[in-house]
């Protein structure tokens, strides 16, 4: 029985973790440029608050999952972003072609 109880759960946490992290990227993320970094550090401090106080969290459930799917989301943000970074720092440079060195525009021959 309480296997079934952690599948419930697991798939609960994942589901609200996802639609959270899709209303963010379509709100947030398409319209504003956010830093890596600071994501990154809020989902870690997320995570150091969830272990310090484990004890208390243990005896609110409600807590519990909160701070489990804000650091899902955070996590999930911060992946996006790496993702896109690389996207951006892959792409082709665009531009004029340099011109070879040797080539001599209206040379005429004599």
């Amino acid at each position: 029985m309480k296997w079934l109880y952690f599948i419930m759960t697991f798939i609960i946490l994942y589901a609200v973790s996802l639609g959270l992290y899709q209303l963010i990227k379509m709100f947030i993320l398409n319209k504003y440029r956010i830093n890596k970094r600071i994501v990154f550090v809020i989902s870690m401090v997320i995570l150091l608050l969830q272990i310090i106080f484990s004890n208390v969290l243990s005896k609110y459930v409600v807590l519990q999952f909160t701070f489990t799917i804000l650091f899902i989301v955070f996590m999930f943000t911060y992946m996006e972003l790496l993702k896109r970074d690389r996207i951006e720092k892959n792409k082709p440079v665009v531009g004029r072609p340099k011109p070879k060195p040797g080539r001599i525009k209206n040379m005429n021959n004599k």
